[in-house]
């Protein structure tokens, strides 16, 4: 019987397709328009290219955004060329269980729906990366980078040292471009770091509260330990039941049992006391302080 691609996986591996040929087209255009702002003709009143490039901070940029976009380039083009050769396009089905007779598929009756499409297509991503030339690390790396790029654009943009007329004006507009594409292709990713920002004084307030109460907690149990009556156990050498009361298990020779200032009734095992002492500053039985 002939196995085939599941549909949802041909979906899948054609949105893949397509989104690395979108983001292929989108460095070819920031390699483009950025060597263009880089060239001669764009120098202005810098004598040199050297001087054209270190004295201005935007003209450094923009040259790294080249550069990263040629590496991104070769990540893209490898992954289309991966997922356009017929046998890698097949293990890859089998590998996340995408090949079913036609048969199945035909009583199967699924309904792709955007989210399993947007699920798929992150694994085979993921896959594709681990396998290609250029793996997940590269891809990573790649994507680190651009963030600090982002932050570095960002710091240019805030900037009195970028000039918006005059010999520039096309460079400060290719700047504010890229940040405004990056920030609409990393959203979730910059929600996450404004809201940490935002309420990282919370957190910090939290964690300061945290450690004071943990240590007042720790310095009360040690006061209470150095009030109390520690023994090990003997018969006859406590009032009442002979058992813990906290766990219901009888007192055996030997064991250190703790009797509470409360009352000479109230005595437990010494690390079911201290169990309860760490939850609890009260007696278990009549709810004193202990």
């Amino acid at each position: 019987m002939q196995m085939q691609e599941t549909q949802l996986y041909r979906k899948s591996a054609n949105h893949f397709n397509v989104s690395n040929s979108l983001q292929l087209l989108y460095c070819f255009t920031k390699i483009s328009f950025g060597t263009y702002l880089l060239l001669p003709t764009q120098q202005c009143n810098y004598t040199s290219f050297s001087e054209f490039y270190y004295e201005n901070p935007l003209h450094k940029w923009i040259a790294w955004i080249v550069l990263h976009s040629i590496l991104n380039t070769i990540l893209y083009f490898n992954q289309i060329v991966y997922m356009n050769v017929e046998e890698n396009r097949r293990n890859l089905a089998q590998k996340l269980d995408q090949i079913r007779d036609q048969e199945e598929q035909f009583q199967a009756h699924f309904i792709e729906d955007s989210k399993q499409i947007s699920i798929l297509t992150r694994q085979i991503k993921y896959e594709v990366q681990k396998s290609v030339l250029c793996g997940k690390w590269y891809s990573r790396l790649l994507g680190i980078i651009y963030q600090l790029l982002f932050l570095y654009g960002l710091a240019i943009f805030l900037s009195q040292e970028t000039s918006r007329t005059g010999c520039e004006y096309y460079q400060y507009y290719f700047l504010c471009t890229i940040l405004i594409l990056s920030i609409y292709q990393y959203i979730d990713l910059y929600i996450i770091a404004i809201f940490c920002i935002l309420f990282s004084p919370f957190l910090i307030l939290f964690l300061i509260y945290y450690c004071v109460s943990h240590c007042t907690k720790r310095q009360q149990k040690r006061e209470a330990m150095e009030r109390l009556n520690i023994q090990s156990y003997k018969p006859n050498c406590v009032e009442g039941d002979p058992e813990c009361t906290i766990c219901r298990c009888a007192y055996e020779l030997g064991e250190n049992i703790l009797t509470l200032t409360c009352s000479k009734f109230h005595h437990f095992h010494e690390s079911c006391i201290m169990s309860w002492m760490n939850v609890n500053s009260t007696c278990p039985l009549c709810r004193k302080a202990i």
